[in-house]
């Protein structure tokens, strides 16, 4: 399924000047996690691996001004370029604007490092 497919599936309602972003996303999404599954769950396009939608990998998540890339495990992350947002236990985000925004070259690795670490829990948390 291409991205403006998944889109329409799961993001029927995203607003047209969003698409284009999200469907970079998609694309750096999928070419980094081939065998990825992608659901609307929680209100947002969400994507795992083996099935696992409790410990999800990231999602699409657009907003108002910008499509932000949700990372599940994101407090568990290297970040060497700060680019990952937000103070919450796990997720973190990267908001883009503009699909000329979508660096694969900084996605790629976190989307990776998210794969690698998609079970991981903080020291204290089970399940």
């Amino acid at each position: 399924m291409d991205a403006a497919a998944i889109i329409d599936k799961h993001l029927p309602d995203l607003e047209e000047a969003r698409h284009s972003t999200a469907e970079e996303l998609i694309g750096v999404i999928l070419g980094e996690l081939p065998d990825a599954q992608h659901e609307r769950k929680w209100g947002q396009l969400t994507f795992t691996l083996d099935g696992d939608w409790h410990h999800w990998i990231c999602a699409i998540s657009p907003t108002k001004s910008a499509v932000k890339l949700v990372i599940h495990k994101g407090s568990l992350l290297d970040d060497p370029q700060g680019e990952l947002e937000g103070t919450g236990r796990y997720r973190r985000s990267i908001s883009f604007r503009a699909p000329d925004e979508v660096n694969r070259d900084l996605v790629a690795p976190i989307l990776r490092q998210a794969a690698d670490r998609q079970t991981e829990m903080l020291p204290g948390d089970s399940r």
